[in-house]
């Protein structure tokens, strides 16, 4: 007794050795292995009958066929700024927006700049880029007035979608070259374009094509079934006051082939256009980064099944990553503190596509 342990003493020892070193093992390849919790995810678009619209249903299919642990709903709003506001609310787990309108909650600018952004949701991350949008400028084609887009002051002019960054970029134009304040903006049925011109209702329409010029918008189609209508670019002198008054690439100008988007003669060898990238963002504490990987994941590699959503997605689909790449590029030059989702950084590390300049979210 008191001189040493007994044997027994020491096969007690082992065993609850033992017991204490299985049991953590087990928790630690429990941790390790154990299935990532199951989360609904609502995600807005914009509105009914729009490309976001289209596309966000064929996003949330895909995620659920191949995500066990994620649910997506897709859930349309209004537009792109309503879509960021029920985000911030908490109304929303994820958002639509393109580079403009990510700009602008970072910025405190535009719909940002008299209420600040100051949501329920943290700040939405970078996260998944489907397509461009190109405004463009046209007019009736028997139009003699109308030469350049200087010669808008005075006139009536379609700009579709107030608070939508596809607005606020022709409104960015047409206020550096010093004619916002003369001319009279409307925003009238995309439906009632052809009548309005053929009536003179308006006198012209800055709309808008897609996925670099290749995408152009059904009711396009119906204006240049019903419509002679010409494209009208700006003039040499305008156009390098354009290049020389942008904000900080906010959005790029960029001139396409008409005949990517048109069957007959627009009046113009090359129309110039004011483009912008949308993508589909969220924060890494409202969607973690696990599942947002996982998701990001899904979307890339089956991005076949998306194609079908809208014609947009077939330049996607030919050109996924690098179109990710070329996405978060333009924000990070226009918005260096704009972060990338870290489950979209995963991903795109793994593929060797990571630019060490760019910001993930901590």
């Amino acid at each position: 007794m008191g001189k040493g342990i007994s044997k027994r003493g020491i096969v007690v020892a082992i065993i609850i050795v033992a017991i204490l070193v299985g049991a953590g093992l087990g928790y630690y390849f429990t941790q390790i292995s154990a299935p990532l919790e199951k989360i609904t995810v609502r995600w807005g678009s914009s509105k009914v009958g729009s490309v976001g619209y289209a596309i966000v249903f064929a996003m949330a299919k895909v995620v659920n066929d191949y995500v066990p642990e994620v649910y997506m709903e897709a859930v349309p709003t209004a537009g792109s700024i309503a879509s960021v506001k029920m985000y911030g609310k908490g109304e929303l787990e994820g958002c639509y927006c393109g580079l403009w309108n990510l700009v602008d909650v970072y910025k405190g600018t535009g719909p940002f700049e008299k209420e600040p952004y100051a949501g329920v949701n943290p700040k939405p991350e970078m996260g998944f880029f489907t397509h461009t949008s190109e405004d463009f400028l046209f007019v009736r084609a028997d139009r003699t007035d109308i030469k350049c887009w200087r010669d808008l002051a005075g006139k009536t002019v379609n700009i579709p979608f107030a608070g939508t960054s596809i607005y606020e970029r022709a409104k960015c134009a047409l206020e550096a070259l010093g004619i916002w304040d003369e001319v009279k903006v409307v925003d009238i049925p995309l439906s009632s374009i052809p009548d309005a011109l053929k009536m003179g209702t308006i006198d012209a329409c800055f709309v808008y094509s897609d996925a670099y010029f290749t995408a152009p918008p059904s009711f396009m189609k119906e204006v240049e079934a019903r419509v002679d209508f010409k494209i009208v670019n700006p003039s040499p002198e305008e156009l390098e006051i354009l290049k020389a008054s942008i904000p900080p690439c906010r959005y790029r100008i960029m001139e396409f082939d008409p005949k990517l988007s048109f069957s007959k003669d627009v009046g113009v060898d090359k129309v110039v256009t004011l483009l912008g990238f949308y993508g589909w963002h969220t924060h890494h504490e409202i969607v973690p980064a696990e599942h947002m990987y996982k998701i990001y994941k899904a979307w890339v590699e089956h991005i076949d099944e998306i194609k079908g959503a809208h014609k947009v997605c077939e330049y996607l689909a030919d050109h996924v990553l690098e179109f990710q790449v070329e996405a978060i590029d333009a924000v990070h030059k226009a918005c260096p503190e704009i972060p990338v989702h870290p489950g979209v950084a995963k991903y795109l590390k793994e593929k060797g596509l990571w630019k060490d300049y760019w910001k993930v979210g901590e």
